[in-house]
Order: C-alpha cells, then sequence, then structure tokens
C-alpha cells in the first residue's frame, strides 16, 4: 500500500486500508493505543505503512495488503514474492524490541500459524524446533522450511533457527475482513466515541491521517481533528481515559486566569519566549517563573499554554492554590481526574512527543499551614518522576512558578530550588511591564499617560496594578487617585462594593458573605472555602464573579487573585486591633507577618 497523495485516484477515506487506519484512530482516541505514525519516510521504514506504538511502549510496524488477486489464502511464498517476508525480517532485525504484523481481508495460515506456535513455545528456540516443527505436522514442517527458504536461512544451523524463531515470535496476522459486518463493527466503534454521523467520522478520520503523513499522531491531535470539524468526541458516562481530562484540566486553568487579565486582554510578555526556550533546552529538568508578587507570573503562564495549543504540545496545568497535592503523586493524579500520578499520566499519552507539566503558584503552598510540608513533598517527588522519565529518554519537562520572595525567603523552597547536582534548574524572572505596553494600554482607556505622575507609572507597571486600575476605569470612567499598590486596593474594593450596592445588594450582606469566606479560609488555614457559604445567596455570588473578586469551581470558592484574601483579613485585623476585638485567629505570627509584607503595610 502507499498512501502518497496523488498516488492512488481515490480519498484514503474510501478505500480498504483506510478502515484499518481508521479504526487504529479510533483504537487511540479510546486510548488503546498510544499513538500511530502513518507510512514514515526513509529506508528504515521500508515496507511500513503504519507504525503503532502501544500501551506498553511497543512499537509494531504494519503493512497492509487487501487482497491477493483472486486468491483465498496468502502462502508464505505469496508474501516472499511481494516482499512481505523481506520487509518483516528488515524491520525485526533493527531492534529487538519492534514487532511486525501483515493485514489483510485475505487469509494468511501459515504465517499466523508459525508466528502463534512460536510465542506460545517455552521461550526457547531449540525447544520451540523440537517441540513445534519436528514433532509438528507436515504441513507446519514444510511451511518452516519454506520460511527459513524465503529468507535465505539455513534450517540445519542452530544459529539460522534461532533467527527464524526470533522474527516468529514478533510477527504476527491481523484479519481485517473488508465485508459488511466488519464496516458496521467500524460504525458501531466510530459512534461509541464520537457524536455524528459514523461514515463521515470514519471518512474524516483517515483523511486526516493522509494529511498528516509521517507524522506521529497522538490522541489530543485526533480530538482536536474532530473539534475543528465540528464531531464532538463523546464524554462518557464513567470515562478512565487521560486525553479528556488533560483537555478539561486546560480549559479550567485557562478559565481561571483569562477572565481576570488586565483589561480582558493579554499584554505580550517577553518572558514567555525565555521559557519555551528553557522549556526546549535537553539538559533543564525544571524551570521556576519567579516574580514579585502582581507580576503577572499566572498571566505568562496563560500564555504559555496559549503557545502549547498552538504547537499540539500535550500539557497539563495546575494551580496549586486551587488543587492542592495530597499524600503522593499517584494520590495527587487521582484527585485531579487521573488514573495514575500527573508525570505518568501526561508521558502515557504524549507519544514520545515533548510535554510539559505546569505547577503555577508553588508558595501556596507554604502560603497556608494545612498539608503545606506535604504538598511541597509531592512537588518533590513529581520532580523526582520527571528526572526517571528524562533518564529513560522521555521528553518532559516541569515548570513551576513562585513569587520571588519565598523562593529566596521560605527555608523549604529555597533549599530545594537552589542550584544543584542533583537536578538541572533554570530561573526565569517576570519582571515589570515595559513602559511602552503601559503607555498603549493606558491610552486605549482614553487617558493621557503623559500627565500622570511617575510613581503612578511605576505602579501601574505592575501586571495586577494594572488589572485593578483598569477594573476601576470601567467601572468609573475616571481613574482613581493613588500612590501605592494598597490605595489601589482600596479604590478596588471601594468600588465593587459600590458596585455591588447599585446591583441591589445590602452592604451588611456583602460584608457578612465576604467576611465569612475570608474567616474559612483563615480559620482552615485554606485558600479555598466551600461555596455552601453562598447556597443561600446566590445572586450575590454571580454579582462577585462578575466583578472579578472570587471565583466558585467544583463547588469551591476562590479569590480571583490572592491579595483580595489579604487585604479582607488584613483590614479586619486592622480594626480588630483598633477595637481590641481579636476576631481572626491568626495561624501563626509568620503568617500575619507576611500579609502585611505582601500588602505593603509591613
Amino acid at each position: 500500500m502507499a498512501f502518497e497523495p496523488g498516488g492512488y485516484a481515490d480519498k484514503l477515506g474510501n478505500r480498504y486500508e483506510g478502515r484499518w487506519v481508521a479504526r487504529q484512530l479510533l483504537l487511540l482516541l479510546s486510548e488503546q493505543l498510544t499513538s500511530i505514525t502513518l507510512e514514515s519516510v526513509g529506508d528504515d521504514e521500508a515496507g511500513v505503512d503504519l507504525w503503532v506504538t502501544r500501551l506498553d511502549g511497543t512499537r509494531e510496524a504494519q503493512q497492509c495488503k487487501a487482497e491477493n488477486g483472486t486468491k483465498f489464502n496468502w502462502s508464505l511464498r505469496d508474501l516472499a514474492s511481494r516482499g512481505v517476508l523481506s520487509h518483516l525480517k528488515s524491520q525485526l532485525q533493527r531492534d529487538p524490541a519492534h514487532r511486525f504484523a501483515f493485514v489483510s481481508s485475505t487469509p494468511a495460515n501459515q504465517l499466523r500459524d508459525l508466528s502463534r506456535s512460536a510465542s506460545d513455545s517455552t521461550g526457547e528456540e531449540e525447544s520451540f524446533y523440537k517441540d513445534q516443527i519436528v514433532a509438528g505436522s507436515k504441513d507446519r514442517q514444510d511451511a518452516f522450511a519454506v520460511f527459513c527458504e524465503c529468507l535465505k536461512l539455513q534450517e540445519s544451523d542452530p544459529c539460522d533457527r534461532k533467527i527464524a524463531f526470533d522474527l516468529l515470535t514478533r510477527s504476527d496476522f491481523h484479519l481485517f475482513a473488508d465485508d459488511r459486518e466488519q464496516r458496521e463493527e467500524l460504525k458501531w466503534m466510530a459512534k461509541q466515541s464520537v457524536i455524528g454521523d459514523s461514515a463521515a467520522v470514519i471518512a474524516l478520520l483517515a483523511n486526516f491521517a493522509e494529511e498528516n503523513l509521517r507524522k506521529t499522531i497522538i490522541a489530543s491531535d485526533v480530538r482536536q481533528h474532530l473539534k475543528r470539524s465540528d464531531f464532538e468526541p463523546r464524554v462518557l458516562l464513567v470515562d478512565e481515559r487521560i486525553t479528556p481530562r488533560l483537555d478539561e484540566l486546560s480549559k479550567e486553568f485557562k478559565a481561571s486566569i483569562g477572565p481576570h487579565l488586565a483589561g480582558g486582554e493579554v499584554i505580550p510578555r517577553q518572558e514567555v519566549d525565555k521559557l519555551k526556550a528553557a522549556v526546549a533546552k535537553q539538559d533543564v529538568d525544571a524551570i521556576v517563573l519567579h516574580g514579585s508578587a502582581g507580576r503577572g507570573k499566572s498571566g505568562v503562564l496563560y500564555q504559555l499554554c496559549q503557545s502549547l495549543d498552538e504547537s499540539e504540545t500535550p500539557y497539563l496545568a495546575v494551580r496549586l492554590d486551587r488543587k492542592t497535592p495530597v499524600d503522593n503523586p499517584i494520590a495527587f493524579g487521582q484527585k485531579l481526574g487521573l488514573r495514575d500520578s500527573p508525570v505518568n499520566s501526561l508521558c502515557a499519552v504524549a507519544g514520545g512527543r515533548h510535554c510539559i507539566l505546569i505547577l503555577d503558584q508553588l508558595d501556596a503552598l507554604r502560603w497556608t499551614s494545612a498539608h503545606a510540608n506535604e504538598g511541597l513533598d509531592v512537588c518533590k517527588a513529581l520532580l523526582r518522576e520527571v528526572q526517571t522519565m528524562r533518564l529513560m529518554g522521555r521528553q518532559i519537562s516541569v515548570v513551576f512558578s513562585c513569587r520571588t520572595f519565598d523562593l529566596e525567603h521560605d527555608p523549604q523552597i529555597k533549599t530545594w530550588l537552589k542550584p544543584s547536582q542533583v537536578f538541572k534548574l533554570q530561573k526565569v524572572e517576570v519582571k515589570d511591564l515595559p513602559e511602552k505596553s503601559i503607555q498603549e494600554f493606558v491610552s486605549g482607556f482614553n487617558v493621557d499617560y503623559g500627565r500622570m505622575t511617575s510613581r503612578r507609572r511605576d505602579l501601574l507597571r505592575s501586571v495586577h496594578n494594572l488589572s485593578m486600575w483598569a477594573e476601576v476605569m470601567e467601572s468609573e470612567n475616571s481613574s482613581p487617585e493613588f500612590d501605592s499598590g494598597s490605595d489601589l486596593l482600596r479604590a478596588f474594593w471601594k468600588n465593587r462594593r459600590r458596585e455591588l450596592e447599585k446591583a441591589g445588594f445590602a452592604p451588611s450582606e456583602t460584608q457578612r458573605i465576604l467576611h465569612s469566606i475570608a474567616a474559612h479560609m483563615e480559620k482552615a488555614a485554606s485558600l479555598t472555602a466551600p461555596a455552601r457559604i453562598v447556597e443561600q445567596h446566590e445572586g450575590l455570588a454571580t454579582e462577585l464573579q462578575t466583578l472579578n473578586v472570587i471565583h466558585i469551581e467544583r463547588r469551591s470558592i476562590s479569590f480571583c487573585h490572592q491579595s483580595h484574601l489579604d487585604f479582607l483579613i488584613a483590614s479586619q485585623a486592622s480594626e480588630s486591633i483598633e477595637t481590641d476585638e481579636q476576631s481572626i485567629t491568626w495561624d501563626a505570627p509568620i503568617f500575619c507577618t507576611r500579609r502585611y509584607e505582601r500588602l505593603g503595610w509591613g
């Protein structure tokens, strides 16, 4: 079979070979295979129409031939005359881990009988020859003799018999009948995996492979192509597949950041290119993206994810302030809805491609006392898994994001993420936004940037400050007065409370709910709170989300930015000190002190 464009008059999707390819893609979609490559190029791929990588990592070279002319069977001499046996030998002798399979709608009884007999033997070539060939039927004896003859092997030579045995144990025959029953089974497979007309899906998949000759195709490629073609992969009631869950986690990660970008738009950051360059280095195990609070680390990772989507690079991005690691990597993976650890899950579906694990807000594990050491220990174990995978030849990198303050001052993080002989680390710092970017952004609000004080210009180079400024500008159509980051926070909260009151919510109700959320987080030493806190205040909860104050996901509440929580708790603490009312119980002095430092009040 030749899949070259122009080498046939009909589309691959309408041919026997195309239906076999579509079947492999459906198996890939259901994650029964890791990857497929249609007719790889070069002398190394002679006689190979399809490479299939199985879940155990074994690569199987497949050669398809629909029929053997008018014959009802493929004899070994037929296979030899059509070059199949020589291709079998050349491919299997290239790598002792490879397998070879011949695919046809016409049976190849001699090849199937010999290969399965060899596979079922005790594993020793001479016992196979003695028990299965010499003591076997006359037909099997003749078949083995022909097999050796066609491959220029001497049956009488023990060394050649060993070669023949090895080739047979790694060979197979797949009968793929080109009849109505087989086609209906293929349609049923398509129906189980994709919503839409099954025949159209089969043709689409085959033609997709044709358009991606010599490219390794993984499950996420198939899913994205189906979606682009207006076919939706089916969501199963109990779905243990990895790729659909990675898609969902990716959407959750981007949805937690995208709506809260300054002015709702992406400001291109040069740090993204630095990250991509670091990830591409073969000798770098881990990259730490760090910067001061509010500099836009999550926004940089958001843009990195967009770039990975465009290049179809497999990745898993997780916000550690919302999905805290527990117990061990496998338990963490299961908490994320995966069957195994995040590292193993990524590598399982990457198909040999470079894949990226992104762990955002590492410092969040240390700002809360609950399970802080445990969460960090799981992250350390994940890095060790990445190193192990890289030693095994897998292409995988991990990107952490962390506030510079914690990277330099938190004892555990500082000790772990320092220059080491154990793993190669590269740091990428997120700096203030370039002045040109700020000028363009501010001008978009019809504000004269040139009339701003230098102090205000410098403050707006922080992404978080710029975002709060934009929120107030959009609401009030006038720039707030500010000379510090805390001034902007106060202006932001004053505006949010005013907007909530305009929407019909009493200030007392707003204050009570915000206090309940913050108090729960403080008491539990967590950055999330249960959604039941706002169950009786659905309208207020919706408005708080609309105003980019809180985010509700999977029955869990978090603040859109950690500084919002810091501000509420610090403000309450200040009021308590003034009135001598200790309504907030601090977990530890350092916890309180850090909040003030982060807000610039210390």
